[in-house]
């Protein structure tokens, strides 16, 4: 049997593997997540295989919205120990195709962690999660007499973070001529996929 063959076959098993558990994944993510948290209503599934790039994608079997830090690491933690699929996804507005399902997978929607956490007017930097968008920190910056770098032609209901590590041109920002986002970031607070915490540091 050749290798492209074995390889074939072999993606056929984890397929059929995850089609199992999907079966009766929602109710084993109600023993970890409240169930409003959980989606799994079709109209709405179907609204992530597309976003503004040409890319299509498969229907997510769920979609999971967590509010906190401790509901992400439980989720992350279930997802690998069950070899589940996880994309996460933390703003209506996306442009590379970047979050839209190749196979069978679930959702996690980070869109509901949006806390601005704190804002240093003197060293001039904020601390958000990632849920928070554009339209959202602005004005409050702005009544401070701060301002955020914004990506080119971007739409203010967009993910700041997200937008940052996409390395996204902006308007302003650190450099002379053109910036990309990530050059603006100066510290994450990383969940790994064995549910780990990792803190970048400045350096970064």
């Amino acid at each position: 049997m050749s290798s492209n063959n074995s390889h074939k076959k072999l993606m056929i098993m984890l397929l059929n593997k995850m089609n199992f558990k999907m079966s009766n994944l929602k109710e084993e993510f109600k023993k970890i997540i409240n169930e409003n948290k959980i989606i799994d209503d079709y109209n709405i599934r179907v609204q992530y295989i597309y976003d503004d790039s040409l890319e299509e994608g498969v229907i997510p079997e769920l979609i999971i919205t967590p509010t906190s830090e401790n509901e992400i690491i439980k989720i992350i933690k279930y997802c690998n120990n069950n070899k589940i699929p996880i994309i996460p996804s933390s703003s209506s507005t996306k442009y590379y195709g970047g979050t839209i399902p190749k196979i069978k997978a679930i959702i996690l929607d980070l869109s509901r962690i949006k806390k601005i956490l704190s804002i240093n007017k003197e060293d001039r930097y904020v601390i958000i999660e990632l849920g928070v968008i554009y339209e959202e920190l602005i004005p409050i910056l702005r009544e401070k007499g701060l301002r955020i770098c914004v990506p080119l032609g971007y739409s203010k209901s967009a993910s700041i973070i997200s937008t940052y590590i996409d390395r996204v041109p902006l308007l302003t920002g650190p450099k002379i001529l053109i910036s990309e986002g990530w050059q603006c970031i100066l510290n994450m607070r990383i969940i790994l996929a064995n549910g780990m915490i990792v803190e970048t540091g400045t350096g970064s």
